[in-house]
């Protein structure tokens, strides 16, 4: 749907229009539907041909565009009709819908149970009526419902009751126009507080910057170090854009929760109030879950959608409503999903049409499998939206990880043992068996063969296409079951695109791994979509190596890097140089690393930071301390807990160890900024070099061109260095605080490694022995 709200026009596809409705939409989604949307398709053109053959009048798939006026607003409806029949009475415009259920039914049932249809039919023959093209003679609709296993036909013909169908739901989607135009109004006179209570002089140099440079270019960059405000920053350009009409929607996404959340407390300091800028913070299905009396959720979203439409109009929700209290977070919404028996997934979905800030999750806009949740979201016009990505430095990476895959020869027997005794054809689970016989034969390899290659992609073609094409008891299997069948689709996708550089291997025996190992050309076709796009990290340097990652070229990027003068002083940084901390050559300097931490704890009060390459090496010096140095206190970095344990974590660590141990590149040491002005000194053991596999070797290969050293530049020291820099920047978070810096490996010397360090941590002092390192922290003391 385009909208021009000045001018009261919309423009819409006629399917569209029919099937427009402000609340959630009931039905199964997934496979099954795929298999009768295909199946549809098959009688759609069988019955086609064959009325074509019999009736000369006959045409099909004929297109139909016009405009419709009603309630001030000129609609632009357009679409294609099955069928055209011209006849001496007139012309009969005919739409063909396939049903799984019996035929023939009682024609108010039909009428009953497809409202939507009818609106359809009613809109290709309302158009006609007033189109040259069909020269004023009279002008009738008929919907044919075809019974999709056995063929059989049942006609409704087109009434001035159906018709009436068709100015309810003109009704219903100028009423959402006018609210558009009335949030465009409001937006208008949008008044919001400045960022900060006073903006420092590189904060103004920055705003200034940003805003002269966005209007050349539709790709911004922005780079200023952790704690210099970018989030308050890049909101004060945002909200002047909405407010000033240049974009009707804000999409803010960030691949942690922590940023999602710094977002939204900043939105609420700088609005007035919630409906003044409607702002909503989109997460996953499974935190939106609820488990209640009147509705629970299921892993996959089928049983959401089932009655959702009745509990929707029972419930009185009226999506624009919930900003008049206050945001509709998470907890609202859970609680009114929880009242009313709506999934509060959905009522989230509802929300987006309405909100002027939607703040979420990079999948959102970057994962095929999960962007139509935004992008086809009613009303949602990309052009007219100002994207900004948060933490861009993870981008590659992260969309990279997106299209890659792994499967394995239990995951596909488990699959064969989930369909076996349900109504599966013998075709499919053949074929099931023959993939699960080719990863059965799979033997580790650093790159499988282009033969096996082009095996692996023909036969998810084909399980893709069976998927589509089985009819399978969707509602009675296992949740697993039917998220391993969705899957092969999605697998044929990856596999199938010429676009992606990507790497078959397999890193055990009967394991199947599809890496992608360059994402840069969704990246850059995804960003071009959007009207404005604005990506900002601490750690976008060297900014031609970012474009390369995404796809972006420099030519047509402007990029702003603001600096912090107060920053220049807030570190002292030394390389210790005793030690090797290479996979090989660490077990030699296990006591050496853990009396370098006990030393450290010895000459500071406050806990120490030490960032590892990975938790088995942090467990591993925490063994060693628990025999040296009994009496420290270690806090571990705990795995896989949500947001509120990592704080709470934090916070206890800070009370009460006298050093904790992070994994570099976690969501501890990237995404939880409340080690700022707490922690007085840090300690880097190693620089986290990417894991030797299959998947660098393919990346170094691949640049091998530029020489061996810019290969291994790329793809080993720049992710690694890029996480020490992030790590290191969340300590000193503003003006009068300081870190002192061990980074704890002879590898730190090398000029390699320095030249990918933010220059406000280039070592000042090498260490050789234990003398020197009692000596420079005595020289040192932590501030």
């Amino acid at each position: 749907m385009m909208v021009h709200e000045e001018e009261r026009r919309a423009s819409l596809s006629i399917t569209e229009f029919a099937q427009f409705q402000l609340g959630p939409r009931g039905g199964r989604a997934g496979a099954g539907g795929l298999w009768r949307m295909r199946t549809g398709v098959a009688w759609h053109q069988q019955i086609q041909q064959e009325d074509e053959a019999a009736r000369p009048g006959v045409s099909s798939e004929v297109a139909i565009s016009g405009l419709w006026q009603h309630e001030g607003w000129t609609l632009h409806l357009h679409g294609r009709i099955d069928q055209v029949e011209e006849t001496l009475q007139g012309w009969t415009l005919r739409e063909i819908k396939t049903l799984e259920q019996r035929l023939p039914r009682p024609e108010a049932d039909l009428r009953a149970a497809y409202p939507p249809y009818l609106c359809q039919l009613a809109a290709y023959v309302k158009l006609a009526r007033v189109l040259p093209e069909f020269r004023g003679l009279p002008v009738s609709g008929e919907l044919v419902f075809v019974e999709i296993s056995e063929g059989l036909r049942q006609t409704l013909t087109l009434t001035e009751a159906d018709e009436a169908i068709f100015d309810r739901q003109a009704e219903t989607v100028c009423a959402f126009l006018n609210e558009r135009r009335q949030a465009a109004t409001r937006r208008s006179g949008l008044v919001f507080k400045p960022a900060f209570e006073t903006f420092r002089p590189e904060q103004t140099r920055a705003l200034d910057d940003l805003a002269a440079r966005a209007a050349s270019a539709r790709t911004l960059l922005l780079e200023a170090p952790t704690g210099f405000g970018k989030t308050g920053l890049v909101l004060q350009y945002a909200l002047g854009q909405l407010r000033d009409g240049m974009y009707d929607r804000l999409i803010y996404c960030t691949g942690k929760s922590t940023g999602q959340i710094q977002v939204d407390r900043q939105l609420r300091r700088m609005s007035d109030s919630p409906e003044a800028l409607r702002t909503l913070v989109f997460r996953n299905r499974a935190e939106h879950a609820i488990a209640t009396a009147l509705h629970s959720c299921d892993a996959t979203g089928g049983s959401c959608t089932e009655n959702i439409e009745e509990a929707w109009a029972k419930s009185g929700i009226v999506p624009w409503e919930l900003w008049q209290e206050d945001q509709p977070d998470l907890e609202r919404v859970r609680l009114l999903g929880a009242r009313t028996g709506v999934c509060p997934y959905e009522i989230s979905k509802s929300l987006l049409p309405h909100a002027d800030v939607w703040v979420g999750d990079y999948n959102y806009v970057f994962s095929p499998w999960h962007q139509q949740v935004f992008l086809e979201s009613a009303g949602f016009d990309p052009t007219r939206t100002l994207l900004v990505v948060d933490e861009a430095h993870n981008l590659a990476s992260r969309v990279a990880a997106l299209y890659s895959f792994g499967e394995t020869a239990a995951g596909a027997h488990y699959l064969l043992g989930g369909l076996r005794f349900e109504d599966a054809s013998a075709k499919f689970i053949a074929l099931l068996e023959e993939w699960a016989d080719l990863l059965d034969s799979l033997r580790p390899r650093d790159s499988l063969s282009m033969s096996a290659e082009y095996e692996i992609t023909e036969l998810l073609e084909r399980l893709a296409k069976s998927v589509y094409a089985e009819r399978l008891p969707w509602d009675d299997l296992a949740p697993a079951t039917t998220e391993a069948l969705h899957r092969l689709p999605r697998l044929y996708a990856i596999m199938a695109s010429e676009g992606l550089d990507r790497l078959c291997w397999s890193p055990n025996r009967g394991e199947l791994r599809v890496s992608c190992l360059n994402a840069a050309g969704e990246i850059a076709a995804r960003l071009e979509s959007f009207g404005q796009s604005l990506l900002m990290s601490a750690t976008l340097s060297p900014l031609e190596d970012f474009c390369a990652e995404t796809g972006l070229e420099p030519a047509a990027v402007n990029a702003v890097q603001a600096g912090a003068p107060w920053r220049d002083q807030a570190y002292t940084v030394a390389v210790d140089a005793r030690v090797d901390t290479r996979l090989n050559a660490r077990p030699r300097y296990y006591t050496t690393t853990a009396a370098t931490v006990e030393a450290l704890c010895a000459a500071d009060d406050r806990p120490t930071a030490v960032f590892f390459p990975s938790y088995q090496y942090a467990e591993t010096v925490r063994t060693y301390l628990a025999q040296t140095s009994p009496q420290l206190v270690v806090a571990m970095q705990p795995r896989g807990i949500d947001l509120n344990g990592q704080l709470h974590f934090i916070e206890e660590s800070l009370l009460c160890a006298h050093a904790v141990f992070f994994v570099l590149g976690s969501g501890f040491s990237e995404g939880i900024d409340e080690l700022g002005g707490r922690i007085g000194q840090a300690m880097v053991v190693g620089p986290a070099l990417p894991e030797v596999n299959a998947e660098q070797k393919a990346r170094l290969e691949r640049l091998e061109h530029l020489g061996r050293p810019e290969a291994f530049r790329r793809v080993y020291q720049l992710p690694a260095m890029r996480k020490i820099n992030q790590a290191l920047g969340r300590l000193v978070r503003g003006p009068g605080q300081h870190a002192r810096v061990l980074l704890h490996c002879r590898r730190f010397a090398d000029t390699s490694y320095q030249r990918l360090l933010d220059p406000v941590f280039i070592p000042e002092a090498t260490i050789n022995s234990d003398a020197q390192l009692s000596e420079w922290l005595a020289a040192t003391p932590a501030q």
